[in-house]
């Protein structure tokens, strides 16, 4: 392989012989991928430099491939140097080892400051804080007001210019503290900073989920961008033989397809990252309430709460992102009409939320409120908690949030047509409705106009429009065709089971 930045940006800060025998192993190997891998191998079986093991275990760790870690681990090269980083692998990996409890703060935080002392200089050091702080980020609300160490490696920076490798993670930490805010423009453009950092010094592998965080957040707004995005962040993927990189791509793709109401293909992208992840040693049920949002979209409760249910029954509270999993648990109770049972989990989804300190977390939960006050009928509730919803995104849209509240809002209205506004025929229900029809043109959601025909269809069926329905669902019948859109038969069928079409 090509000497990287990912790897040589390093070398300044080891000892020789440390940077001899990586400078060896990348020589010999083909891609980055197989460089950590042959790191890896020759550290478990051989005597080796302190800071040789530590960076076998950080690079295994910056590529996501915990099934190394366990190796390592298994070795006895998992060292208080690396034990920060390493611990939060816990509620990630399958290794029965590493894969125990919630990990809590006060545990993560005594371990850093366990790698920090046996740091030998600032530069590892600075690697400890920022590898621990990527995970630590995600998972602990507390890391928002840890904000010291932060300001001492900006304060570095400005002292050693060869410190500035470090200014990506500042602005990815940036990045991801505008993005729990909802602050999207904010949040691309320290994503954007980020990857001109990393680009600069060559850090290809870091490069490349930067990519992939971009398209993530260029996705609500402009799908087509972010496709490119993802694209070019597989070739990269590929070149340095990074298979969790690729499996990033098909989560991210999954998304914009189900932002595109191709639910099937959402599905498919996203067991296809799972199965990527449980490879690489990594616990595939965290994907599990995604996957299940999928399927609550469409009312199969069954898939959706064995999916869902799967990761709460682990308990793993400690992850900002928890209650996502139980609101898509509540989401599949109320899609089985188990309403007691929905609310509960509506209990627990609001608490984590609010302990999350992320506000797309208290909106998912605000989302599935909406959806139990649908379901009981209390429409003047649901229909001001979806507005709320929609209100809140207003100025930075989310398609997935967008596309719920829209077809929600168009059923409502439709159920609560008068006599006397049905017998006036209108070509539409109302407002909601002629926004959804706007909405999917406008952003060429296909699965999403399928939705809106479907809609109509109840609406002419309302009207005592037979014929229409038939004709309508004929369209969709076509559109369900596609095998990224099959899922639309079994909505079909569930609204109107007496219509047979040919």
């Amino acid at each position: 392989m090509k000497p990287i930045g990912t790897i040589t940006v390093h070398l300044p800060h080891v000892d020789d012989k440390t940077r001899d025998i990586i400078k060896s192993v990348m020589d010999d190997a083909k891609d980055f991928g197989d460089f950590t891998e042959r790191l890896c191998e020759m550290v478990c079986r051989e005597l080796s430099p302190t800071l040789l093991e530590f960076f076998a275990v950080f690079f295994a760790y910056h590529s996501d491939n915990y099934a190394l870690i366990t190796r390592l681990e298994a070795a006895g090269k998992v060292s208080d140097l690396t034990l920060s980083f390493v611990m939060l692998t816990k509620h990630r990996s399958l290794s029965p080892s590493l894969n125990g409890d919630s990990l809590e703060w006060s545990e993560s935080r005594k371990s850093l400051i366990q790698s920090l002392a046996a740091a030998p200089n600032d530069w590892i050091a600075s690697l400890v804080y920022v590898a621990w702080r990527v995970w630590a980020d995600y998972l602990f609300p507390e890391c928002d007001i840890d904000i010291h160490s932060l300001d001492t490696i900006s304060s570095t920076i400005d002292q050693k210019p060869e410190f500035s490798y470090f200014k990506t993670y500042l602005h990815l930490f940036q990045a991801a503290a505008y993005k729990r805010e909802g602050k999207q423009d904010e949040s691309i453009r320290e994503f954007r900073q980020a990857l001109a950092n990393a680009r600069k010094v060559d850090d290809l592998l870091l490069a490349s989920s930067i990519i992939i965080n971009l398209a993530g957040e260029v996705k609500h707004t402009d799908t087509k961008q972010a496709v490119d995005l993802l694209l070019s962040a597989k070739e990269l993927c590929e070149r340095l033989g990074n298979r969790f990189g690729i499996g990033l791509v098909q989560h991210q793709l999954g998304h914009i397809m189900g932002y595109r109401g191709e639910l099937d293909a959402a599905i498919d992208y996203h067991i296809e990252y799972r199965e990527i992840r449980e490879t690489l040693g990594i616990r595939p049920e965290t994907m599990n309430p995604i996957i299940a949002f999928f399927y609550n979209q469409y009312g199969n409760g069954l898939e959706a709460y064995s999916l869902a249910k799967s990761l709460v029954k682990m308990e793993d509270a400690s992850s900002r992102a928890f209650a996502y999993s139980y609101a898509q648990l509540a989401w599949a109770l109320i899609n089985l009409g188990r309403y007691d049972e929905a609310k509960s989990e509506l209990v627990n989804a609001h608490s984590h939320a609010i302990k999350s300190g992320d506000s797309t977390q208290i909106t998912w939960v605000t989302l599935v409120d909406a959806i139990m006050e649908k379901e009981e009928k209390n429409y003047e509730g649901a229909i001001t908690a979806f507005k709320e919803v929609l209100k809140f995104y207003e100025a930075n849209p989310r398609p997935v949030i967008s596309n719920n509240c829209l077809i929600n809002l168009t059923d409502i209205e439709i159920d609560t047509l008068t006599e006397e506004a049905l017998r006036q025929q209108s070509d539409s229900s109302g407002p909601w409705m002629h926004s959804l029809f706007e909405y999917a043109k406008k952003n060429e959601f296909p699965g999403i106009k399928a939705r809106a025909l479907l809609l109509k269809a109840k609406l002419r069926q309302r009207q005592g429009q037979y014929e229409e329905v038939r004709r309508i669902l004929k369209e969709v019948q076509k559109t369900a065709e596609s095998p990224s859109m099959r899922y639309l038969n079994e909505v079909s069928i569930s609204m109107f089971p007496d219509v047979i079409v040919s």
